[in-house]
């Protein structure tokens, strides 16, 4: 459970 937010930060900080 904790990957999912993981990735999901992963994710927005790539967007940025």
């Amino acid at each position: 459970m904790s990957e999912h937010l993981r990735i999901k930060q992963i994710i927005q900080c790539e967007c940025t």
